[in-house]
């Protein structure tokens, strides 16, 4: 039996202005569609003053209130609530993105392929941010392009630019959601650890959503059918939360707080011997800022991964 899908975002007061056409690609979905949830919390730590007025949405949009700020996992906690027990699929995204039309469509497409696994647009793998972490213990791992076939891949056709496309070569597992792109998943792979967030860990669903399925042994597949969205153009004039520095954290320092935070209450994502890394396929690290400054190409290749990325 197909599972009922609703598509889940949670908003900040200065995104409410830009709203509307994010959400109008979400109601206008080809091939599928699905209720849209938009979840507005009764007030906002980051925004003490805001007034409390209400976002506009187009028709084909509900706004659900919830009584708590969890801060970029608003998106996906109260809908955990709202539909705790039931069979639905939740399809929880950015509220910064412009979704091609058939973003929804090819989410359930792979569902059906995978209907126990968290699906994602985006993931991560540990070794590749925080460095020797652990063996990849799920096989095959989502493969992404490299920068030079990602150049070429996303200019085959003629201009205007198809930043719509994917950005992995080939799907697989991963260790971490990312939640750009849209993160399908059903309440049954959480349990009621998953509302409780420590200090400093609320301002990254990312790694904090991540952990409570690898606890529950739910793996995170990358499916590189998904489309790739697009920034609405005028969010640029909102500072986003991963640019802030929260009790002392900035987004790196809390995501790495979140890592070692299950590691130590959880015991999971244990670094692996040096051997048992090398044995899975290689990882790819951070590279180091070259003490030149960089060609022409490099730049323009730089900017192009800035606008693919919506940084």
């Amino acid at each position: 039996m197909t599972r009922p899908t609703y598509i889940t975002l949670s908003s900040i007061p200065p995104r409410f202005p830009f709203l509307g056409p994010i959400l109008q690609t979400l109601v206008d979905q080809q091939g599928a569609s699905a209720p849209v949830l938009l979840f507005i919390p009764e007030s906002y730590r980051r925004f003490p003053d805001w007034d409390g007025t209400l976002p506009k949405v187009p028709a084909g949009v509900t706004i659900v209130r919830c009584a708590q700020d969890h801060g970029p996992a608003t998106k996906v906690l109260p809908a955990l609530q709202r539909f705790a027990g039931q069979e639905v699929n939740i399809l929880f995204c950015d509220d910064d993105n412009l979704y091609p039309a058939d973003w929804l469509a090819t989410f359930l497409l792979a569902a059906q392929d995978r209907p126990e696994v968290a699906l994602c647009a985006h993931g991560a793998e540990l070794n590749s941010l925080f460095g020797r972490t652990r063996p990849p213990h799920r096989l095959p791992r989502a493969e992404r392009w490299e920068t030079d076939e990602l150049a070429a891949h996303l200019t085959q056709s003629r201009p205007p630019l198809p930043l719509a496309k994917p950005l992995f070569k080939s799907s697989g597992f991963t260790d971490t959601l990312l939640g750009r792109g849209g993160v399908l998943i059903c309440p049954k792979f959480f349990d009621s650890g998953i509302f409780d967030l420590p200090p400093v860990i609320w301002t990254v669903d990312d790694f904090w959503l991540s952990g409570h399925l690898e606890l529950r042994d739910i793996p995170i597949w990358v499916d590189h059918r998904i489309p790739n969205p697009m920034t609405h153009p005028c969010m640029h004039l909102v500072r986003p939360l991963l640019h802030d520095t929260i009790e002392n954290h900035d987004r790196w320092a809390a995501n790495k707080a979140c890592v070692n935070w299950f590691r130590q209450e959880k015991g999971i994502w244990q670094p692996g011997a040096p051997d048992e890394i090398s044995s899975g396929r290689p990882r790819t690290t951070i590279k180091k800022p070259r003490p030149k400054p960089p060609t022409l190409r490099q730049r323009l290749r730089r900017r192009l991964k800035r606008l693919v990325s919506g940084r």
